[in-house]
């Protein structure tokens, strides 16, 4: 069935232009035609990687010089990133030293 797979690799590429990072990263693990899609084609990240601001993912290089697999990694970076900034829990400082209430101390 090369036909199916060929159509359905088209339809996988169609799809994933209109996902964010997160939709996109499900998309490649739910099935192995999507998965292999998103190892192979570049296309496939390209549209939701260009959203990426540059603090995220600084470009050397033009995306379309770089490989899918350095596309994909980007991606998964970044929604790492994403995933744990917004579920990071407040941070609250165990010690706070207050610098005037040790000037009258001496140092030994």
């Amino acid at each position: 069935m090369v036909i199916n797979r060929i159509l359905n690799e088209d339809i996988s590429l169609e799809i994933a232009e209109y996902l964010e990072l997160e939709d996109l990263l499900s998309m490649s693990k739910t099935c192995r035609v999507w998965y292999g899609v998103s190892r192979q084609y570049s296309r496939f990240w390209t549209n939701a990687v260009k959203a990426i601001p540059f603090a995220h993912y600084p470009r050397l290089a033009p995306l379309s010089k770089q490989g899918p697999e350095e596309i994909r990694k980007v991606a998964i970076r970044t929604v790492n990133s994403r995933h744990a900034w917004c579920s990071a829990e407040e941070v609250r400082p165990k010690v706070v030293l207050r610098l005037h209430e040790g000037l009258g101390q001496s140092f030994a």
